[in-house]
């Protein structure tokens, strides 16, 4: 009984997994246009290391002063945390 307990805890780990590996894909892409990228290469870059990181979609806004990045993963969309 006790095994059935801890189950549901790890279905709900899953979405604070990918809000992670979000926040992780999002300063990557930061780093990309600090250092100089061009924002169609920090785009394809930042897809490629989406796919890498198990996302089936990824969705990037890059703006002058902002990166926005919203993924799915197992059908559910993950955006950035406030």
């Amino acid at each position: 009984m006790r095994s059935s307990l801890h189950q549901p805890d790890k279905i709900s780990s899953a979405p604070a997994v990918a809000a992670d590996a979000l926040d992780g894909l999002l300063r990557f892409g930061a780093l990309m246009l600090r250092a100089g990228n061009t924002a169609l290469r920090t785009r394809e870059r930042m897809e490629i290391m989406a796919r890498r990181m198990g996302f089936d979609a990824v969705s990037v806004v890059l703006t002058l002063d902002s990166v926005t990045a919203s993924v799915r993963r197992a059908g559910e969309w993950t955006q950035p945390r406030a």
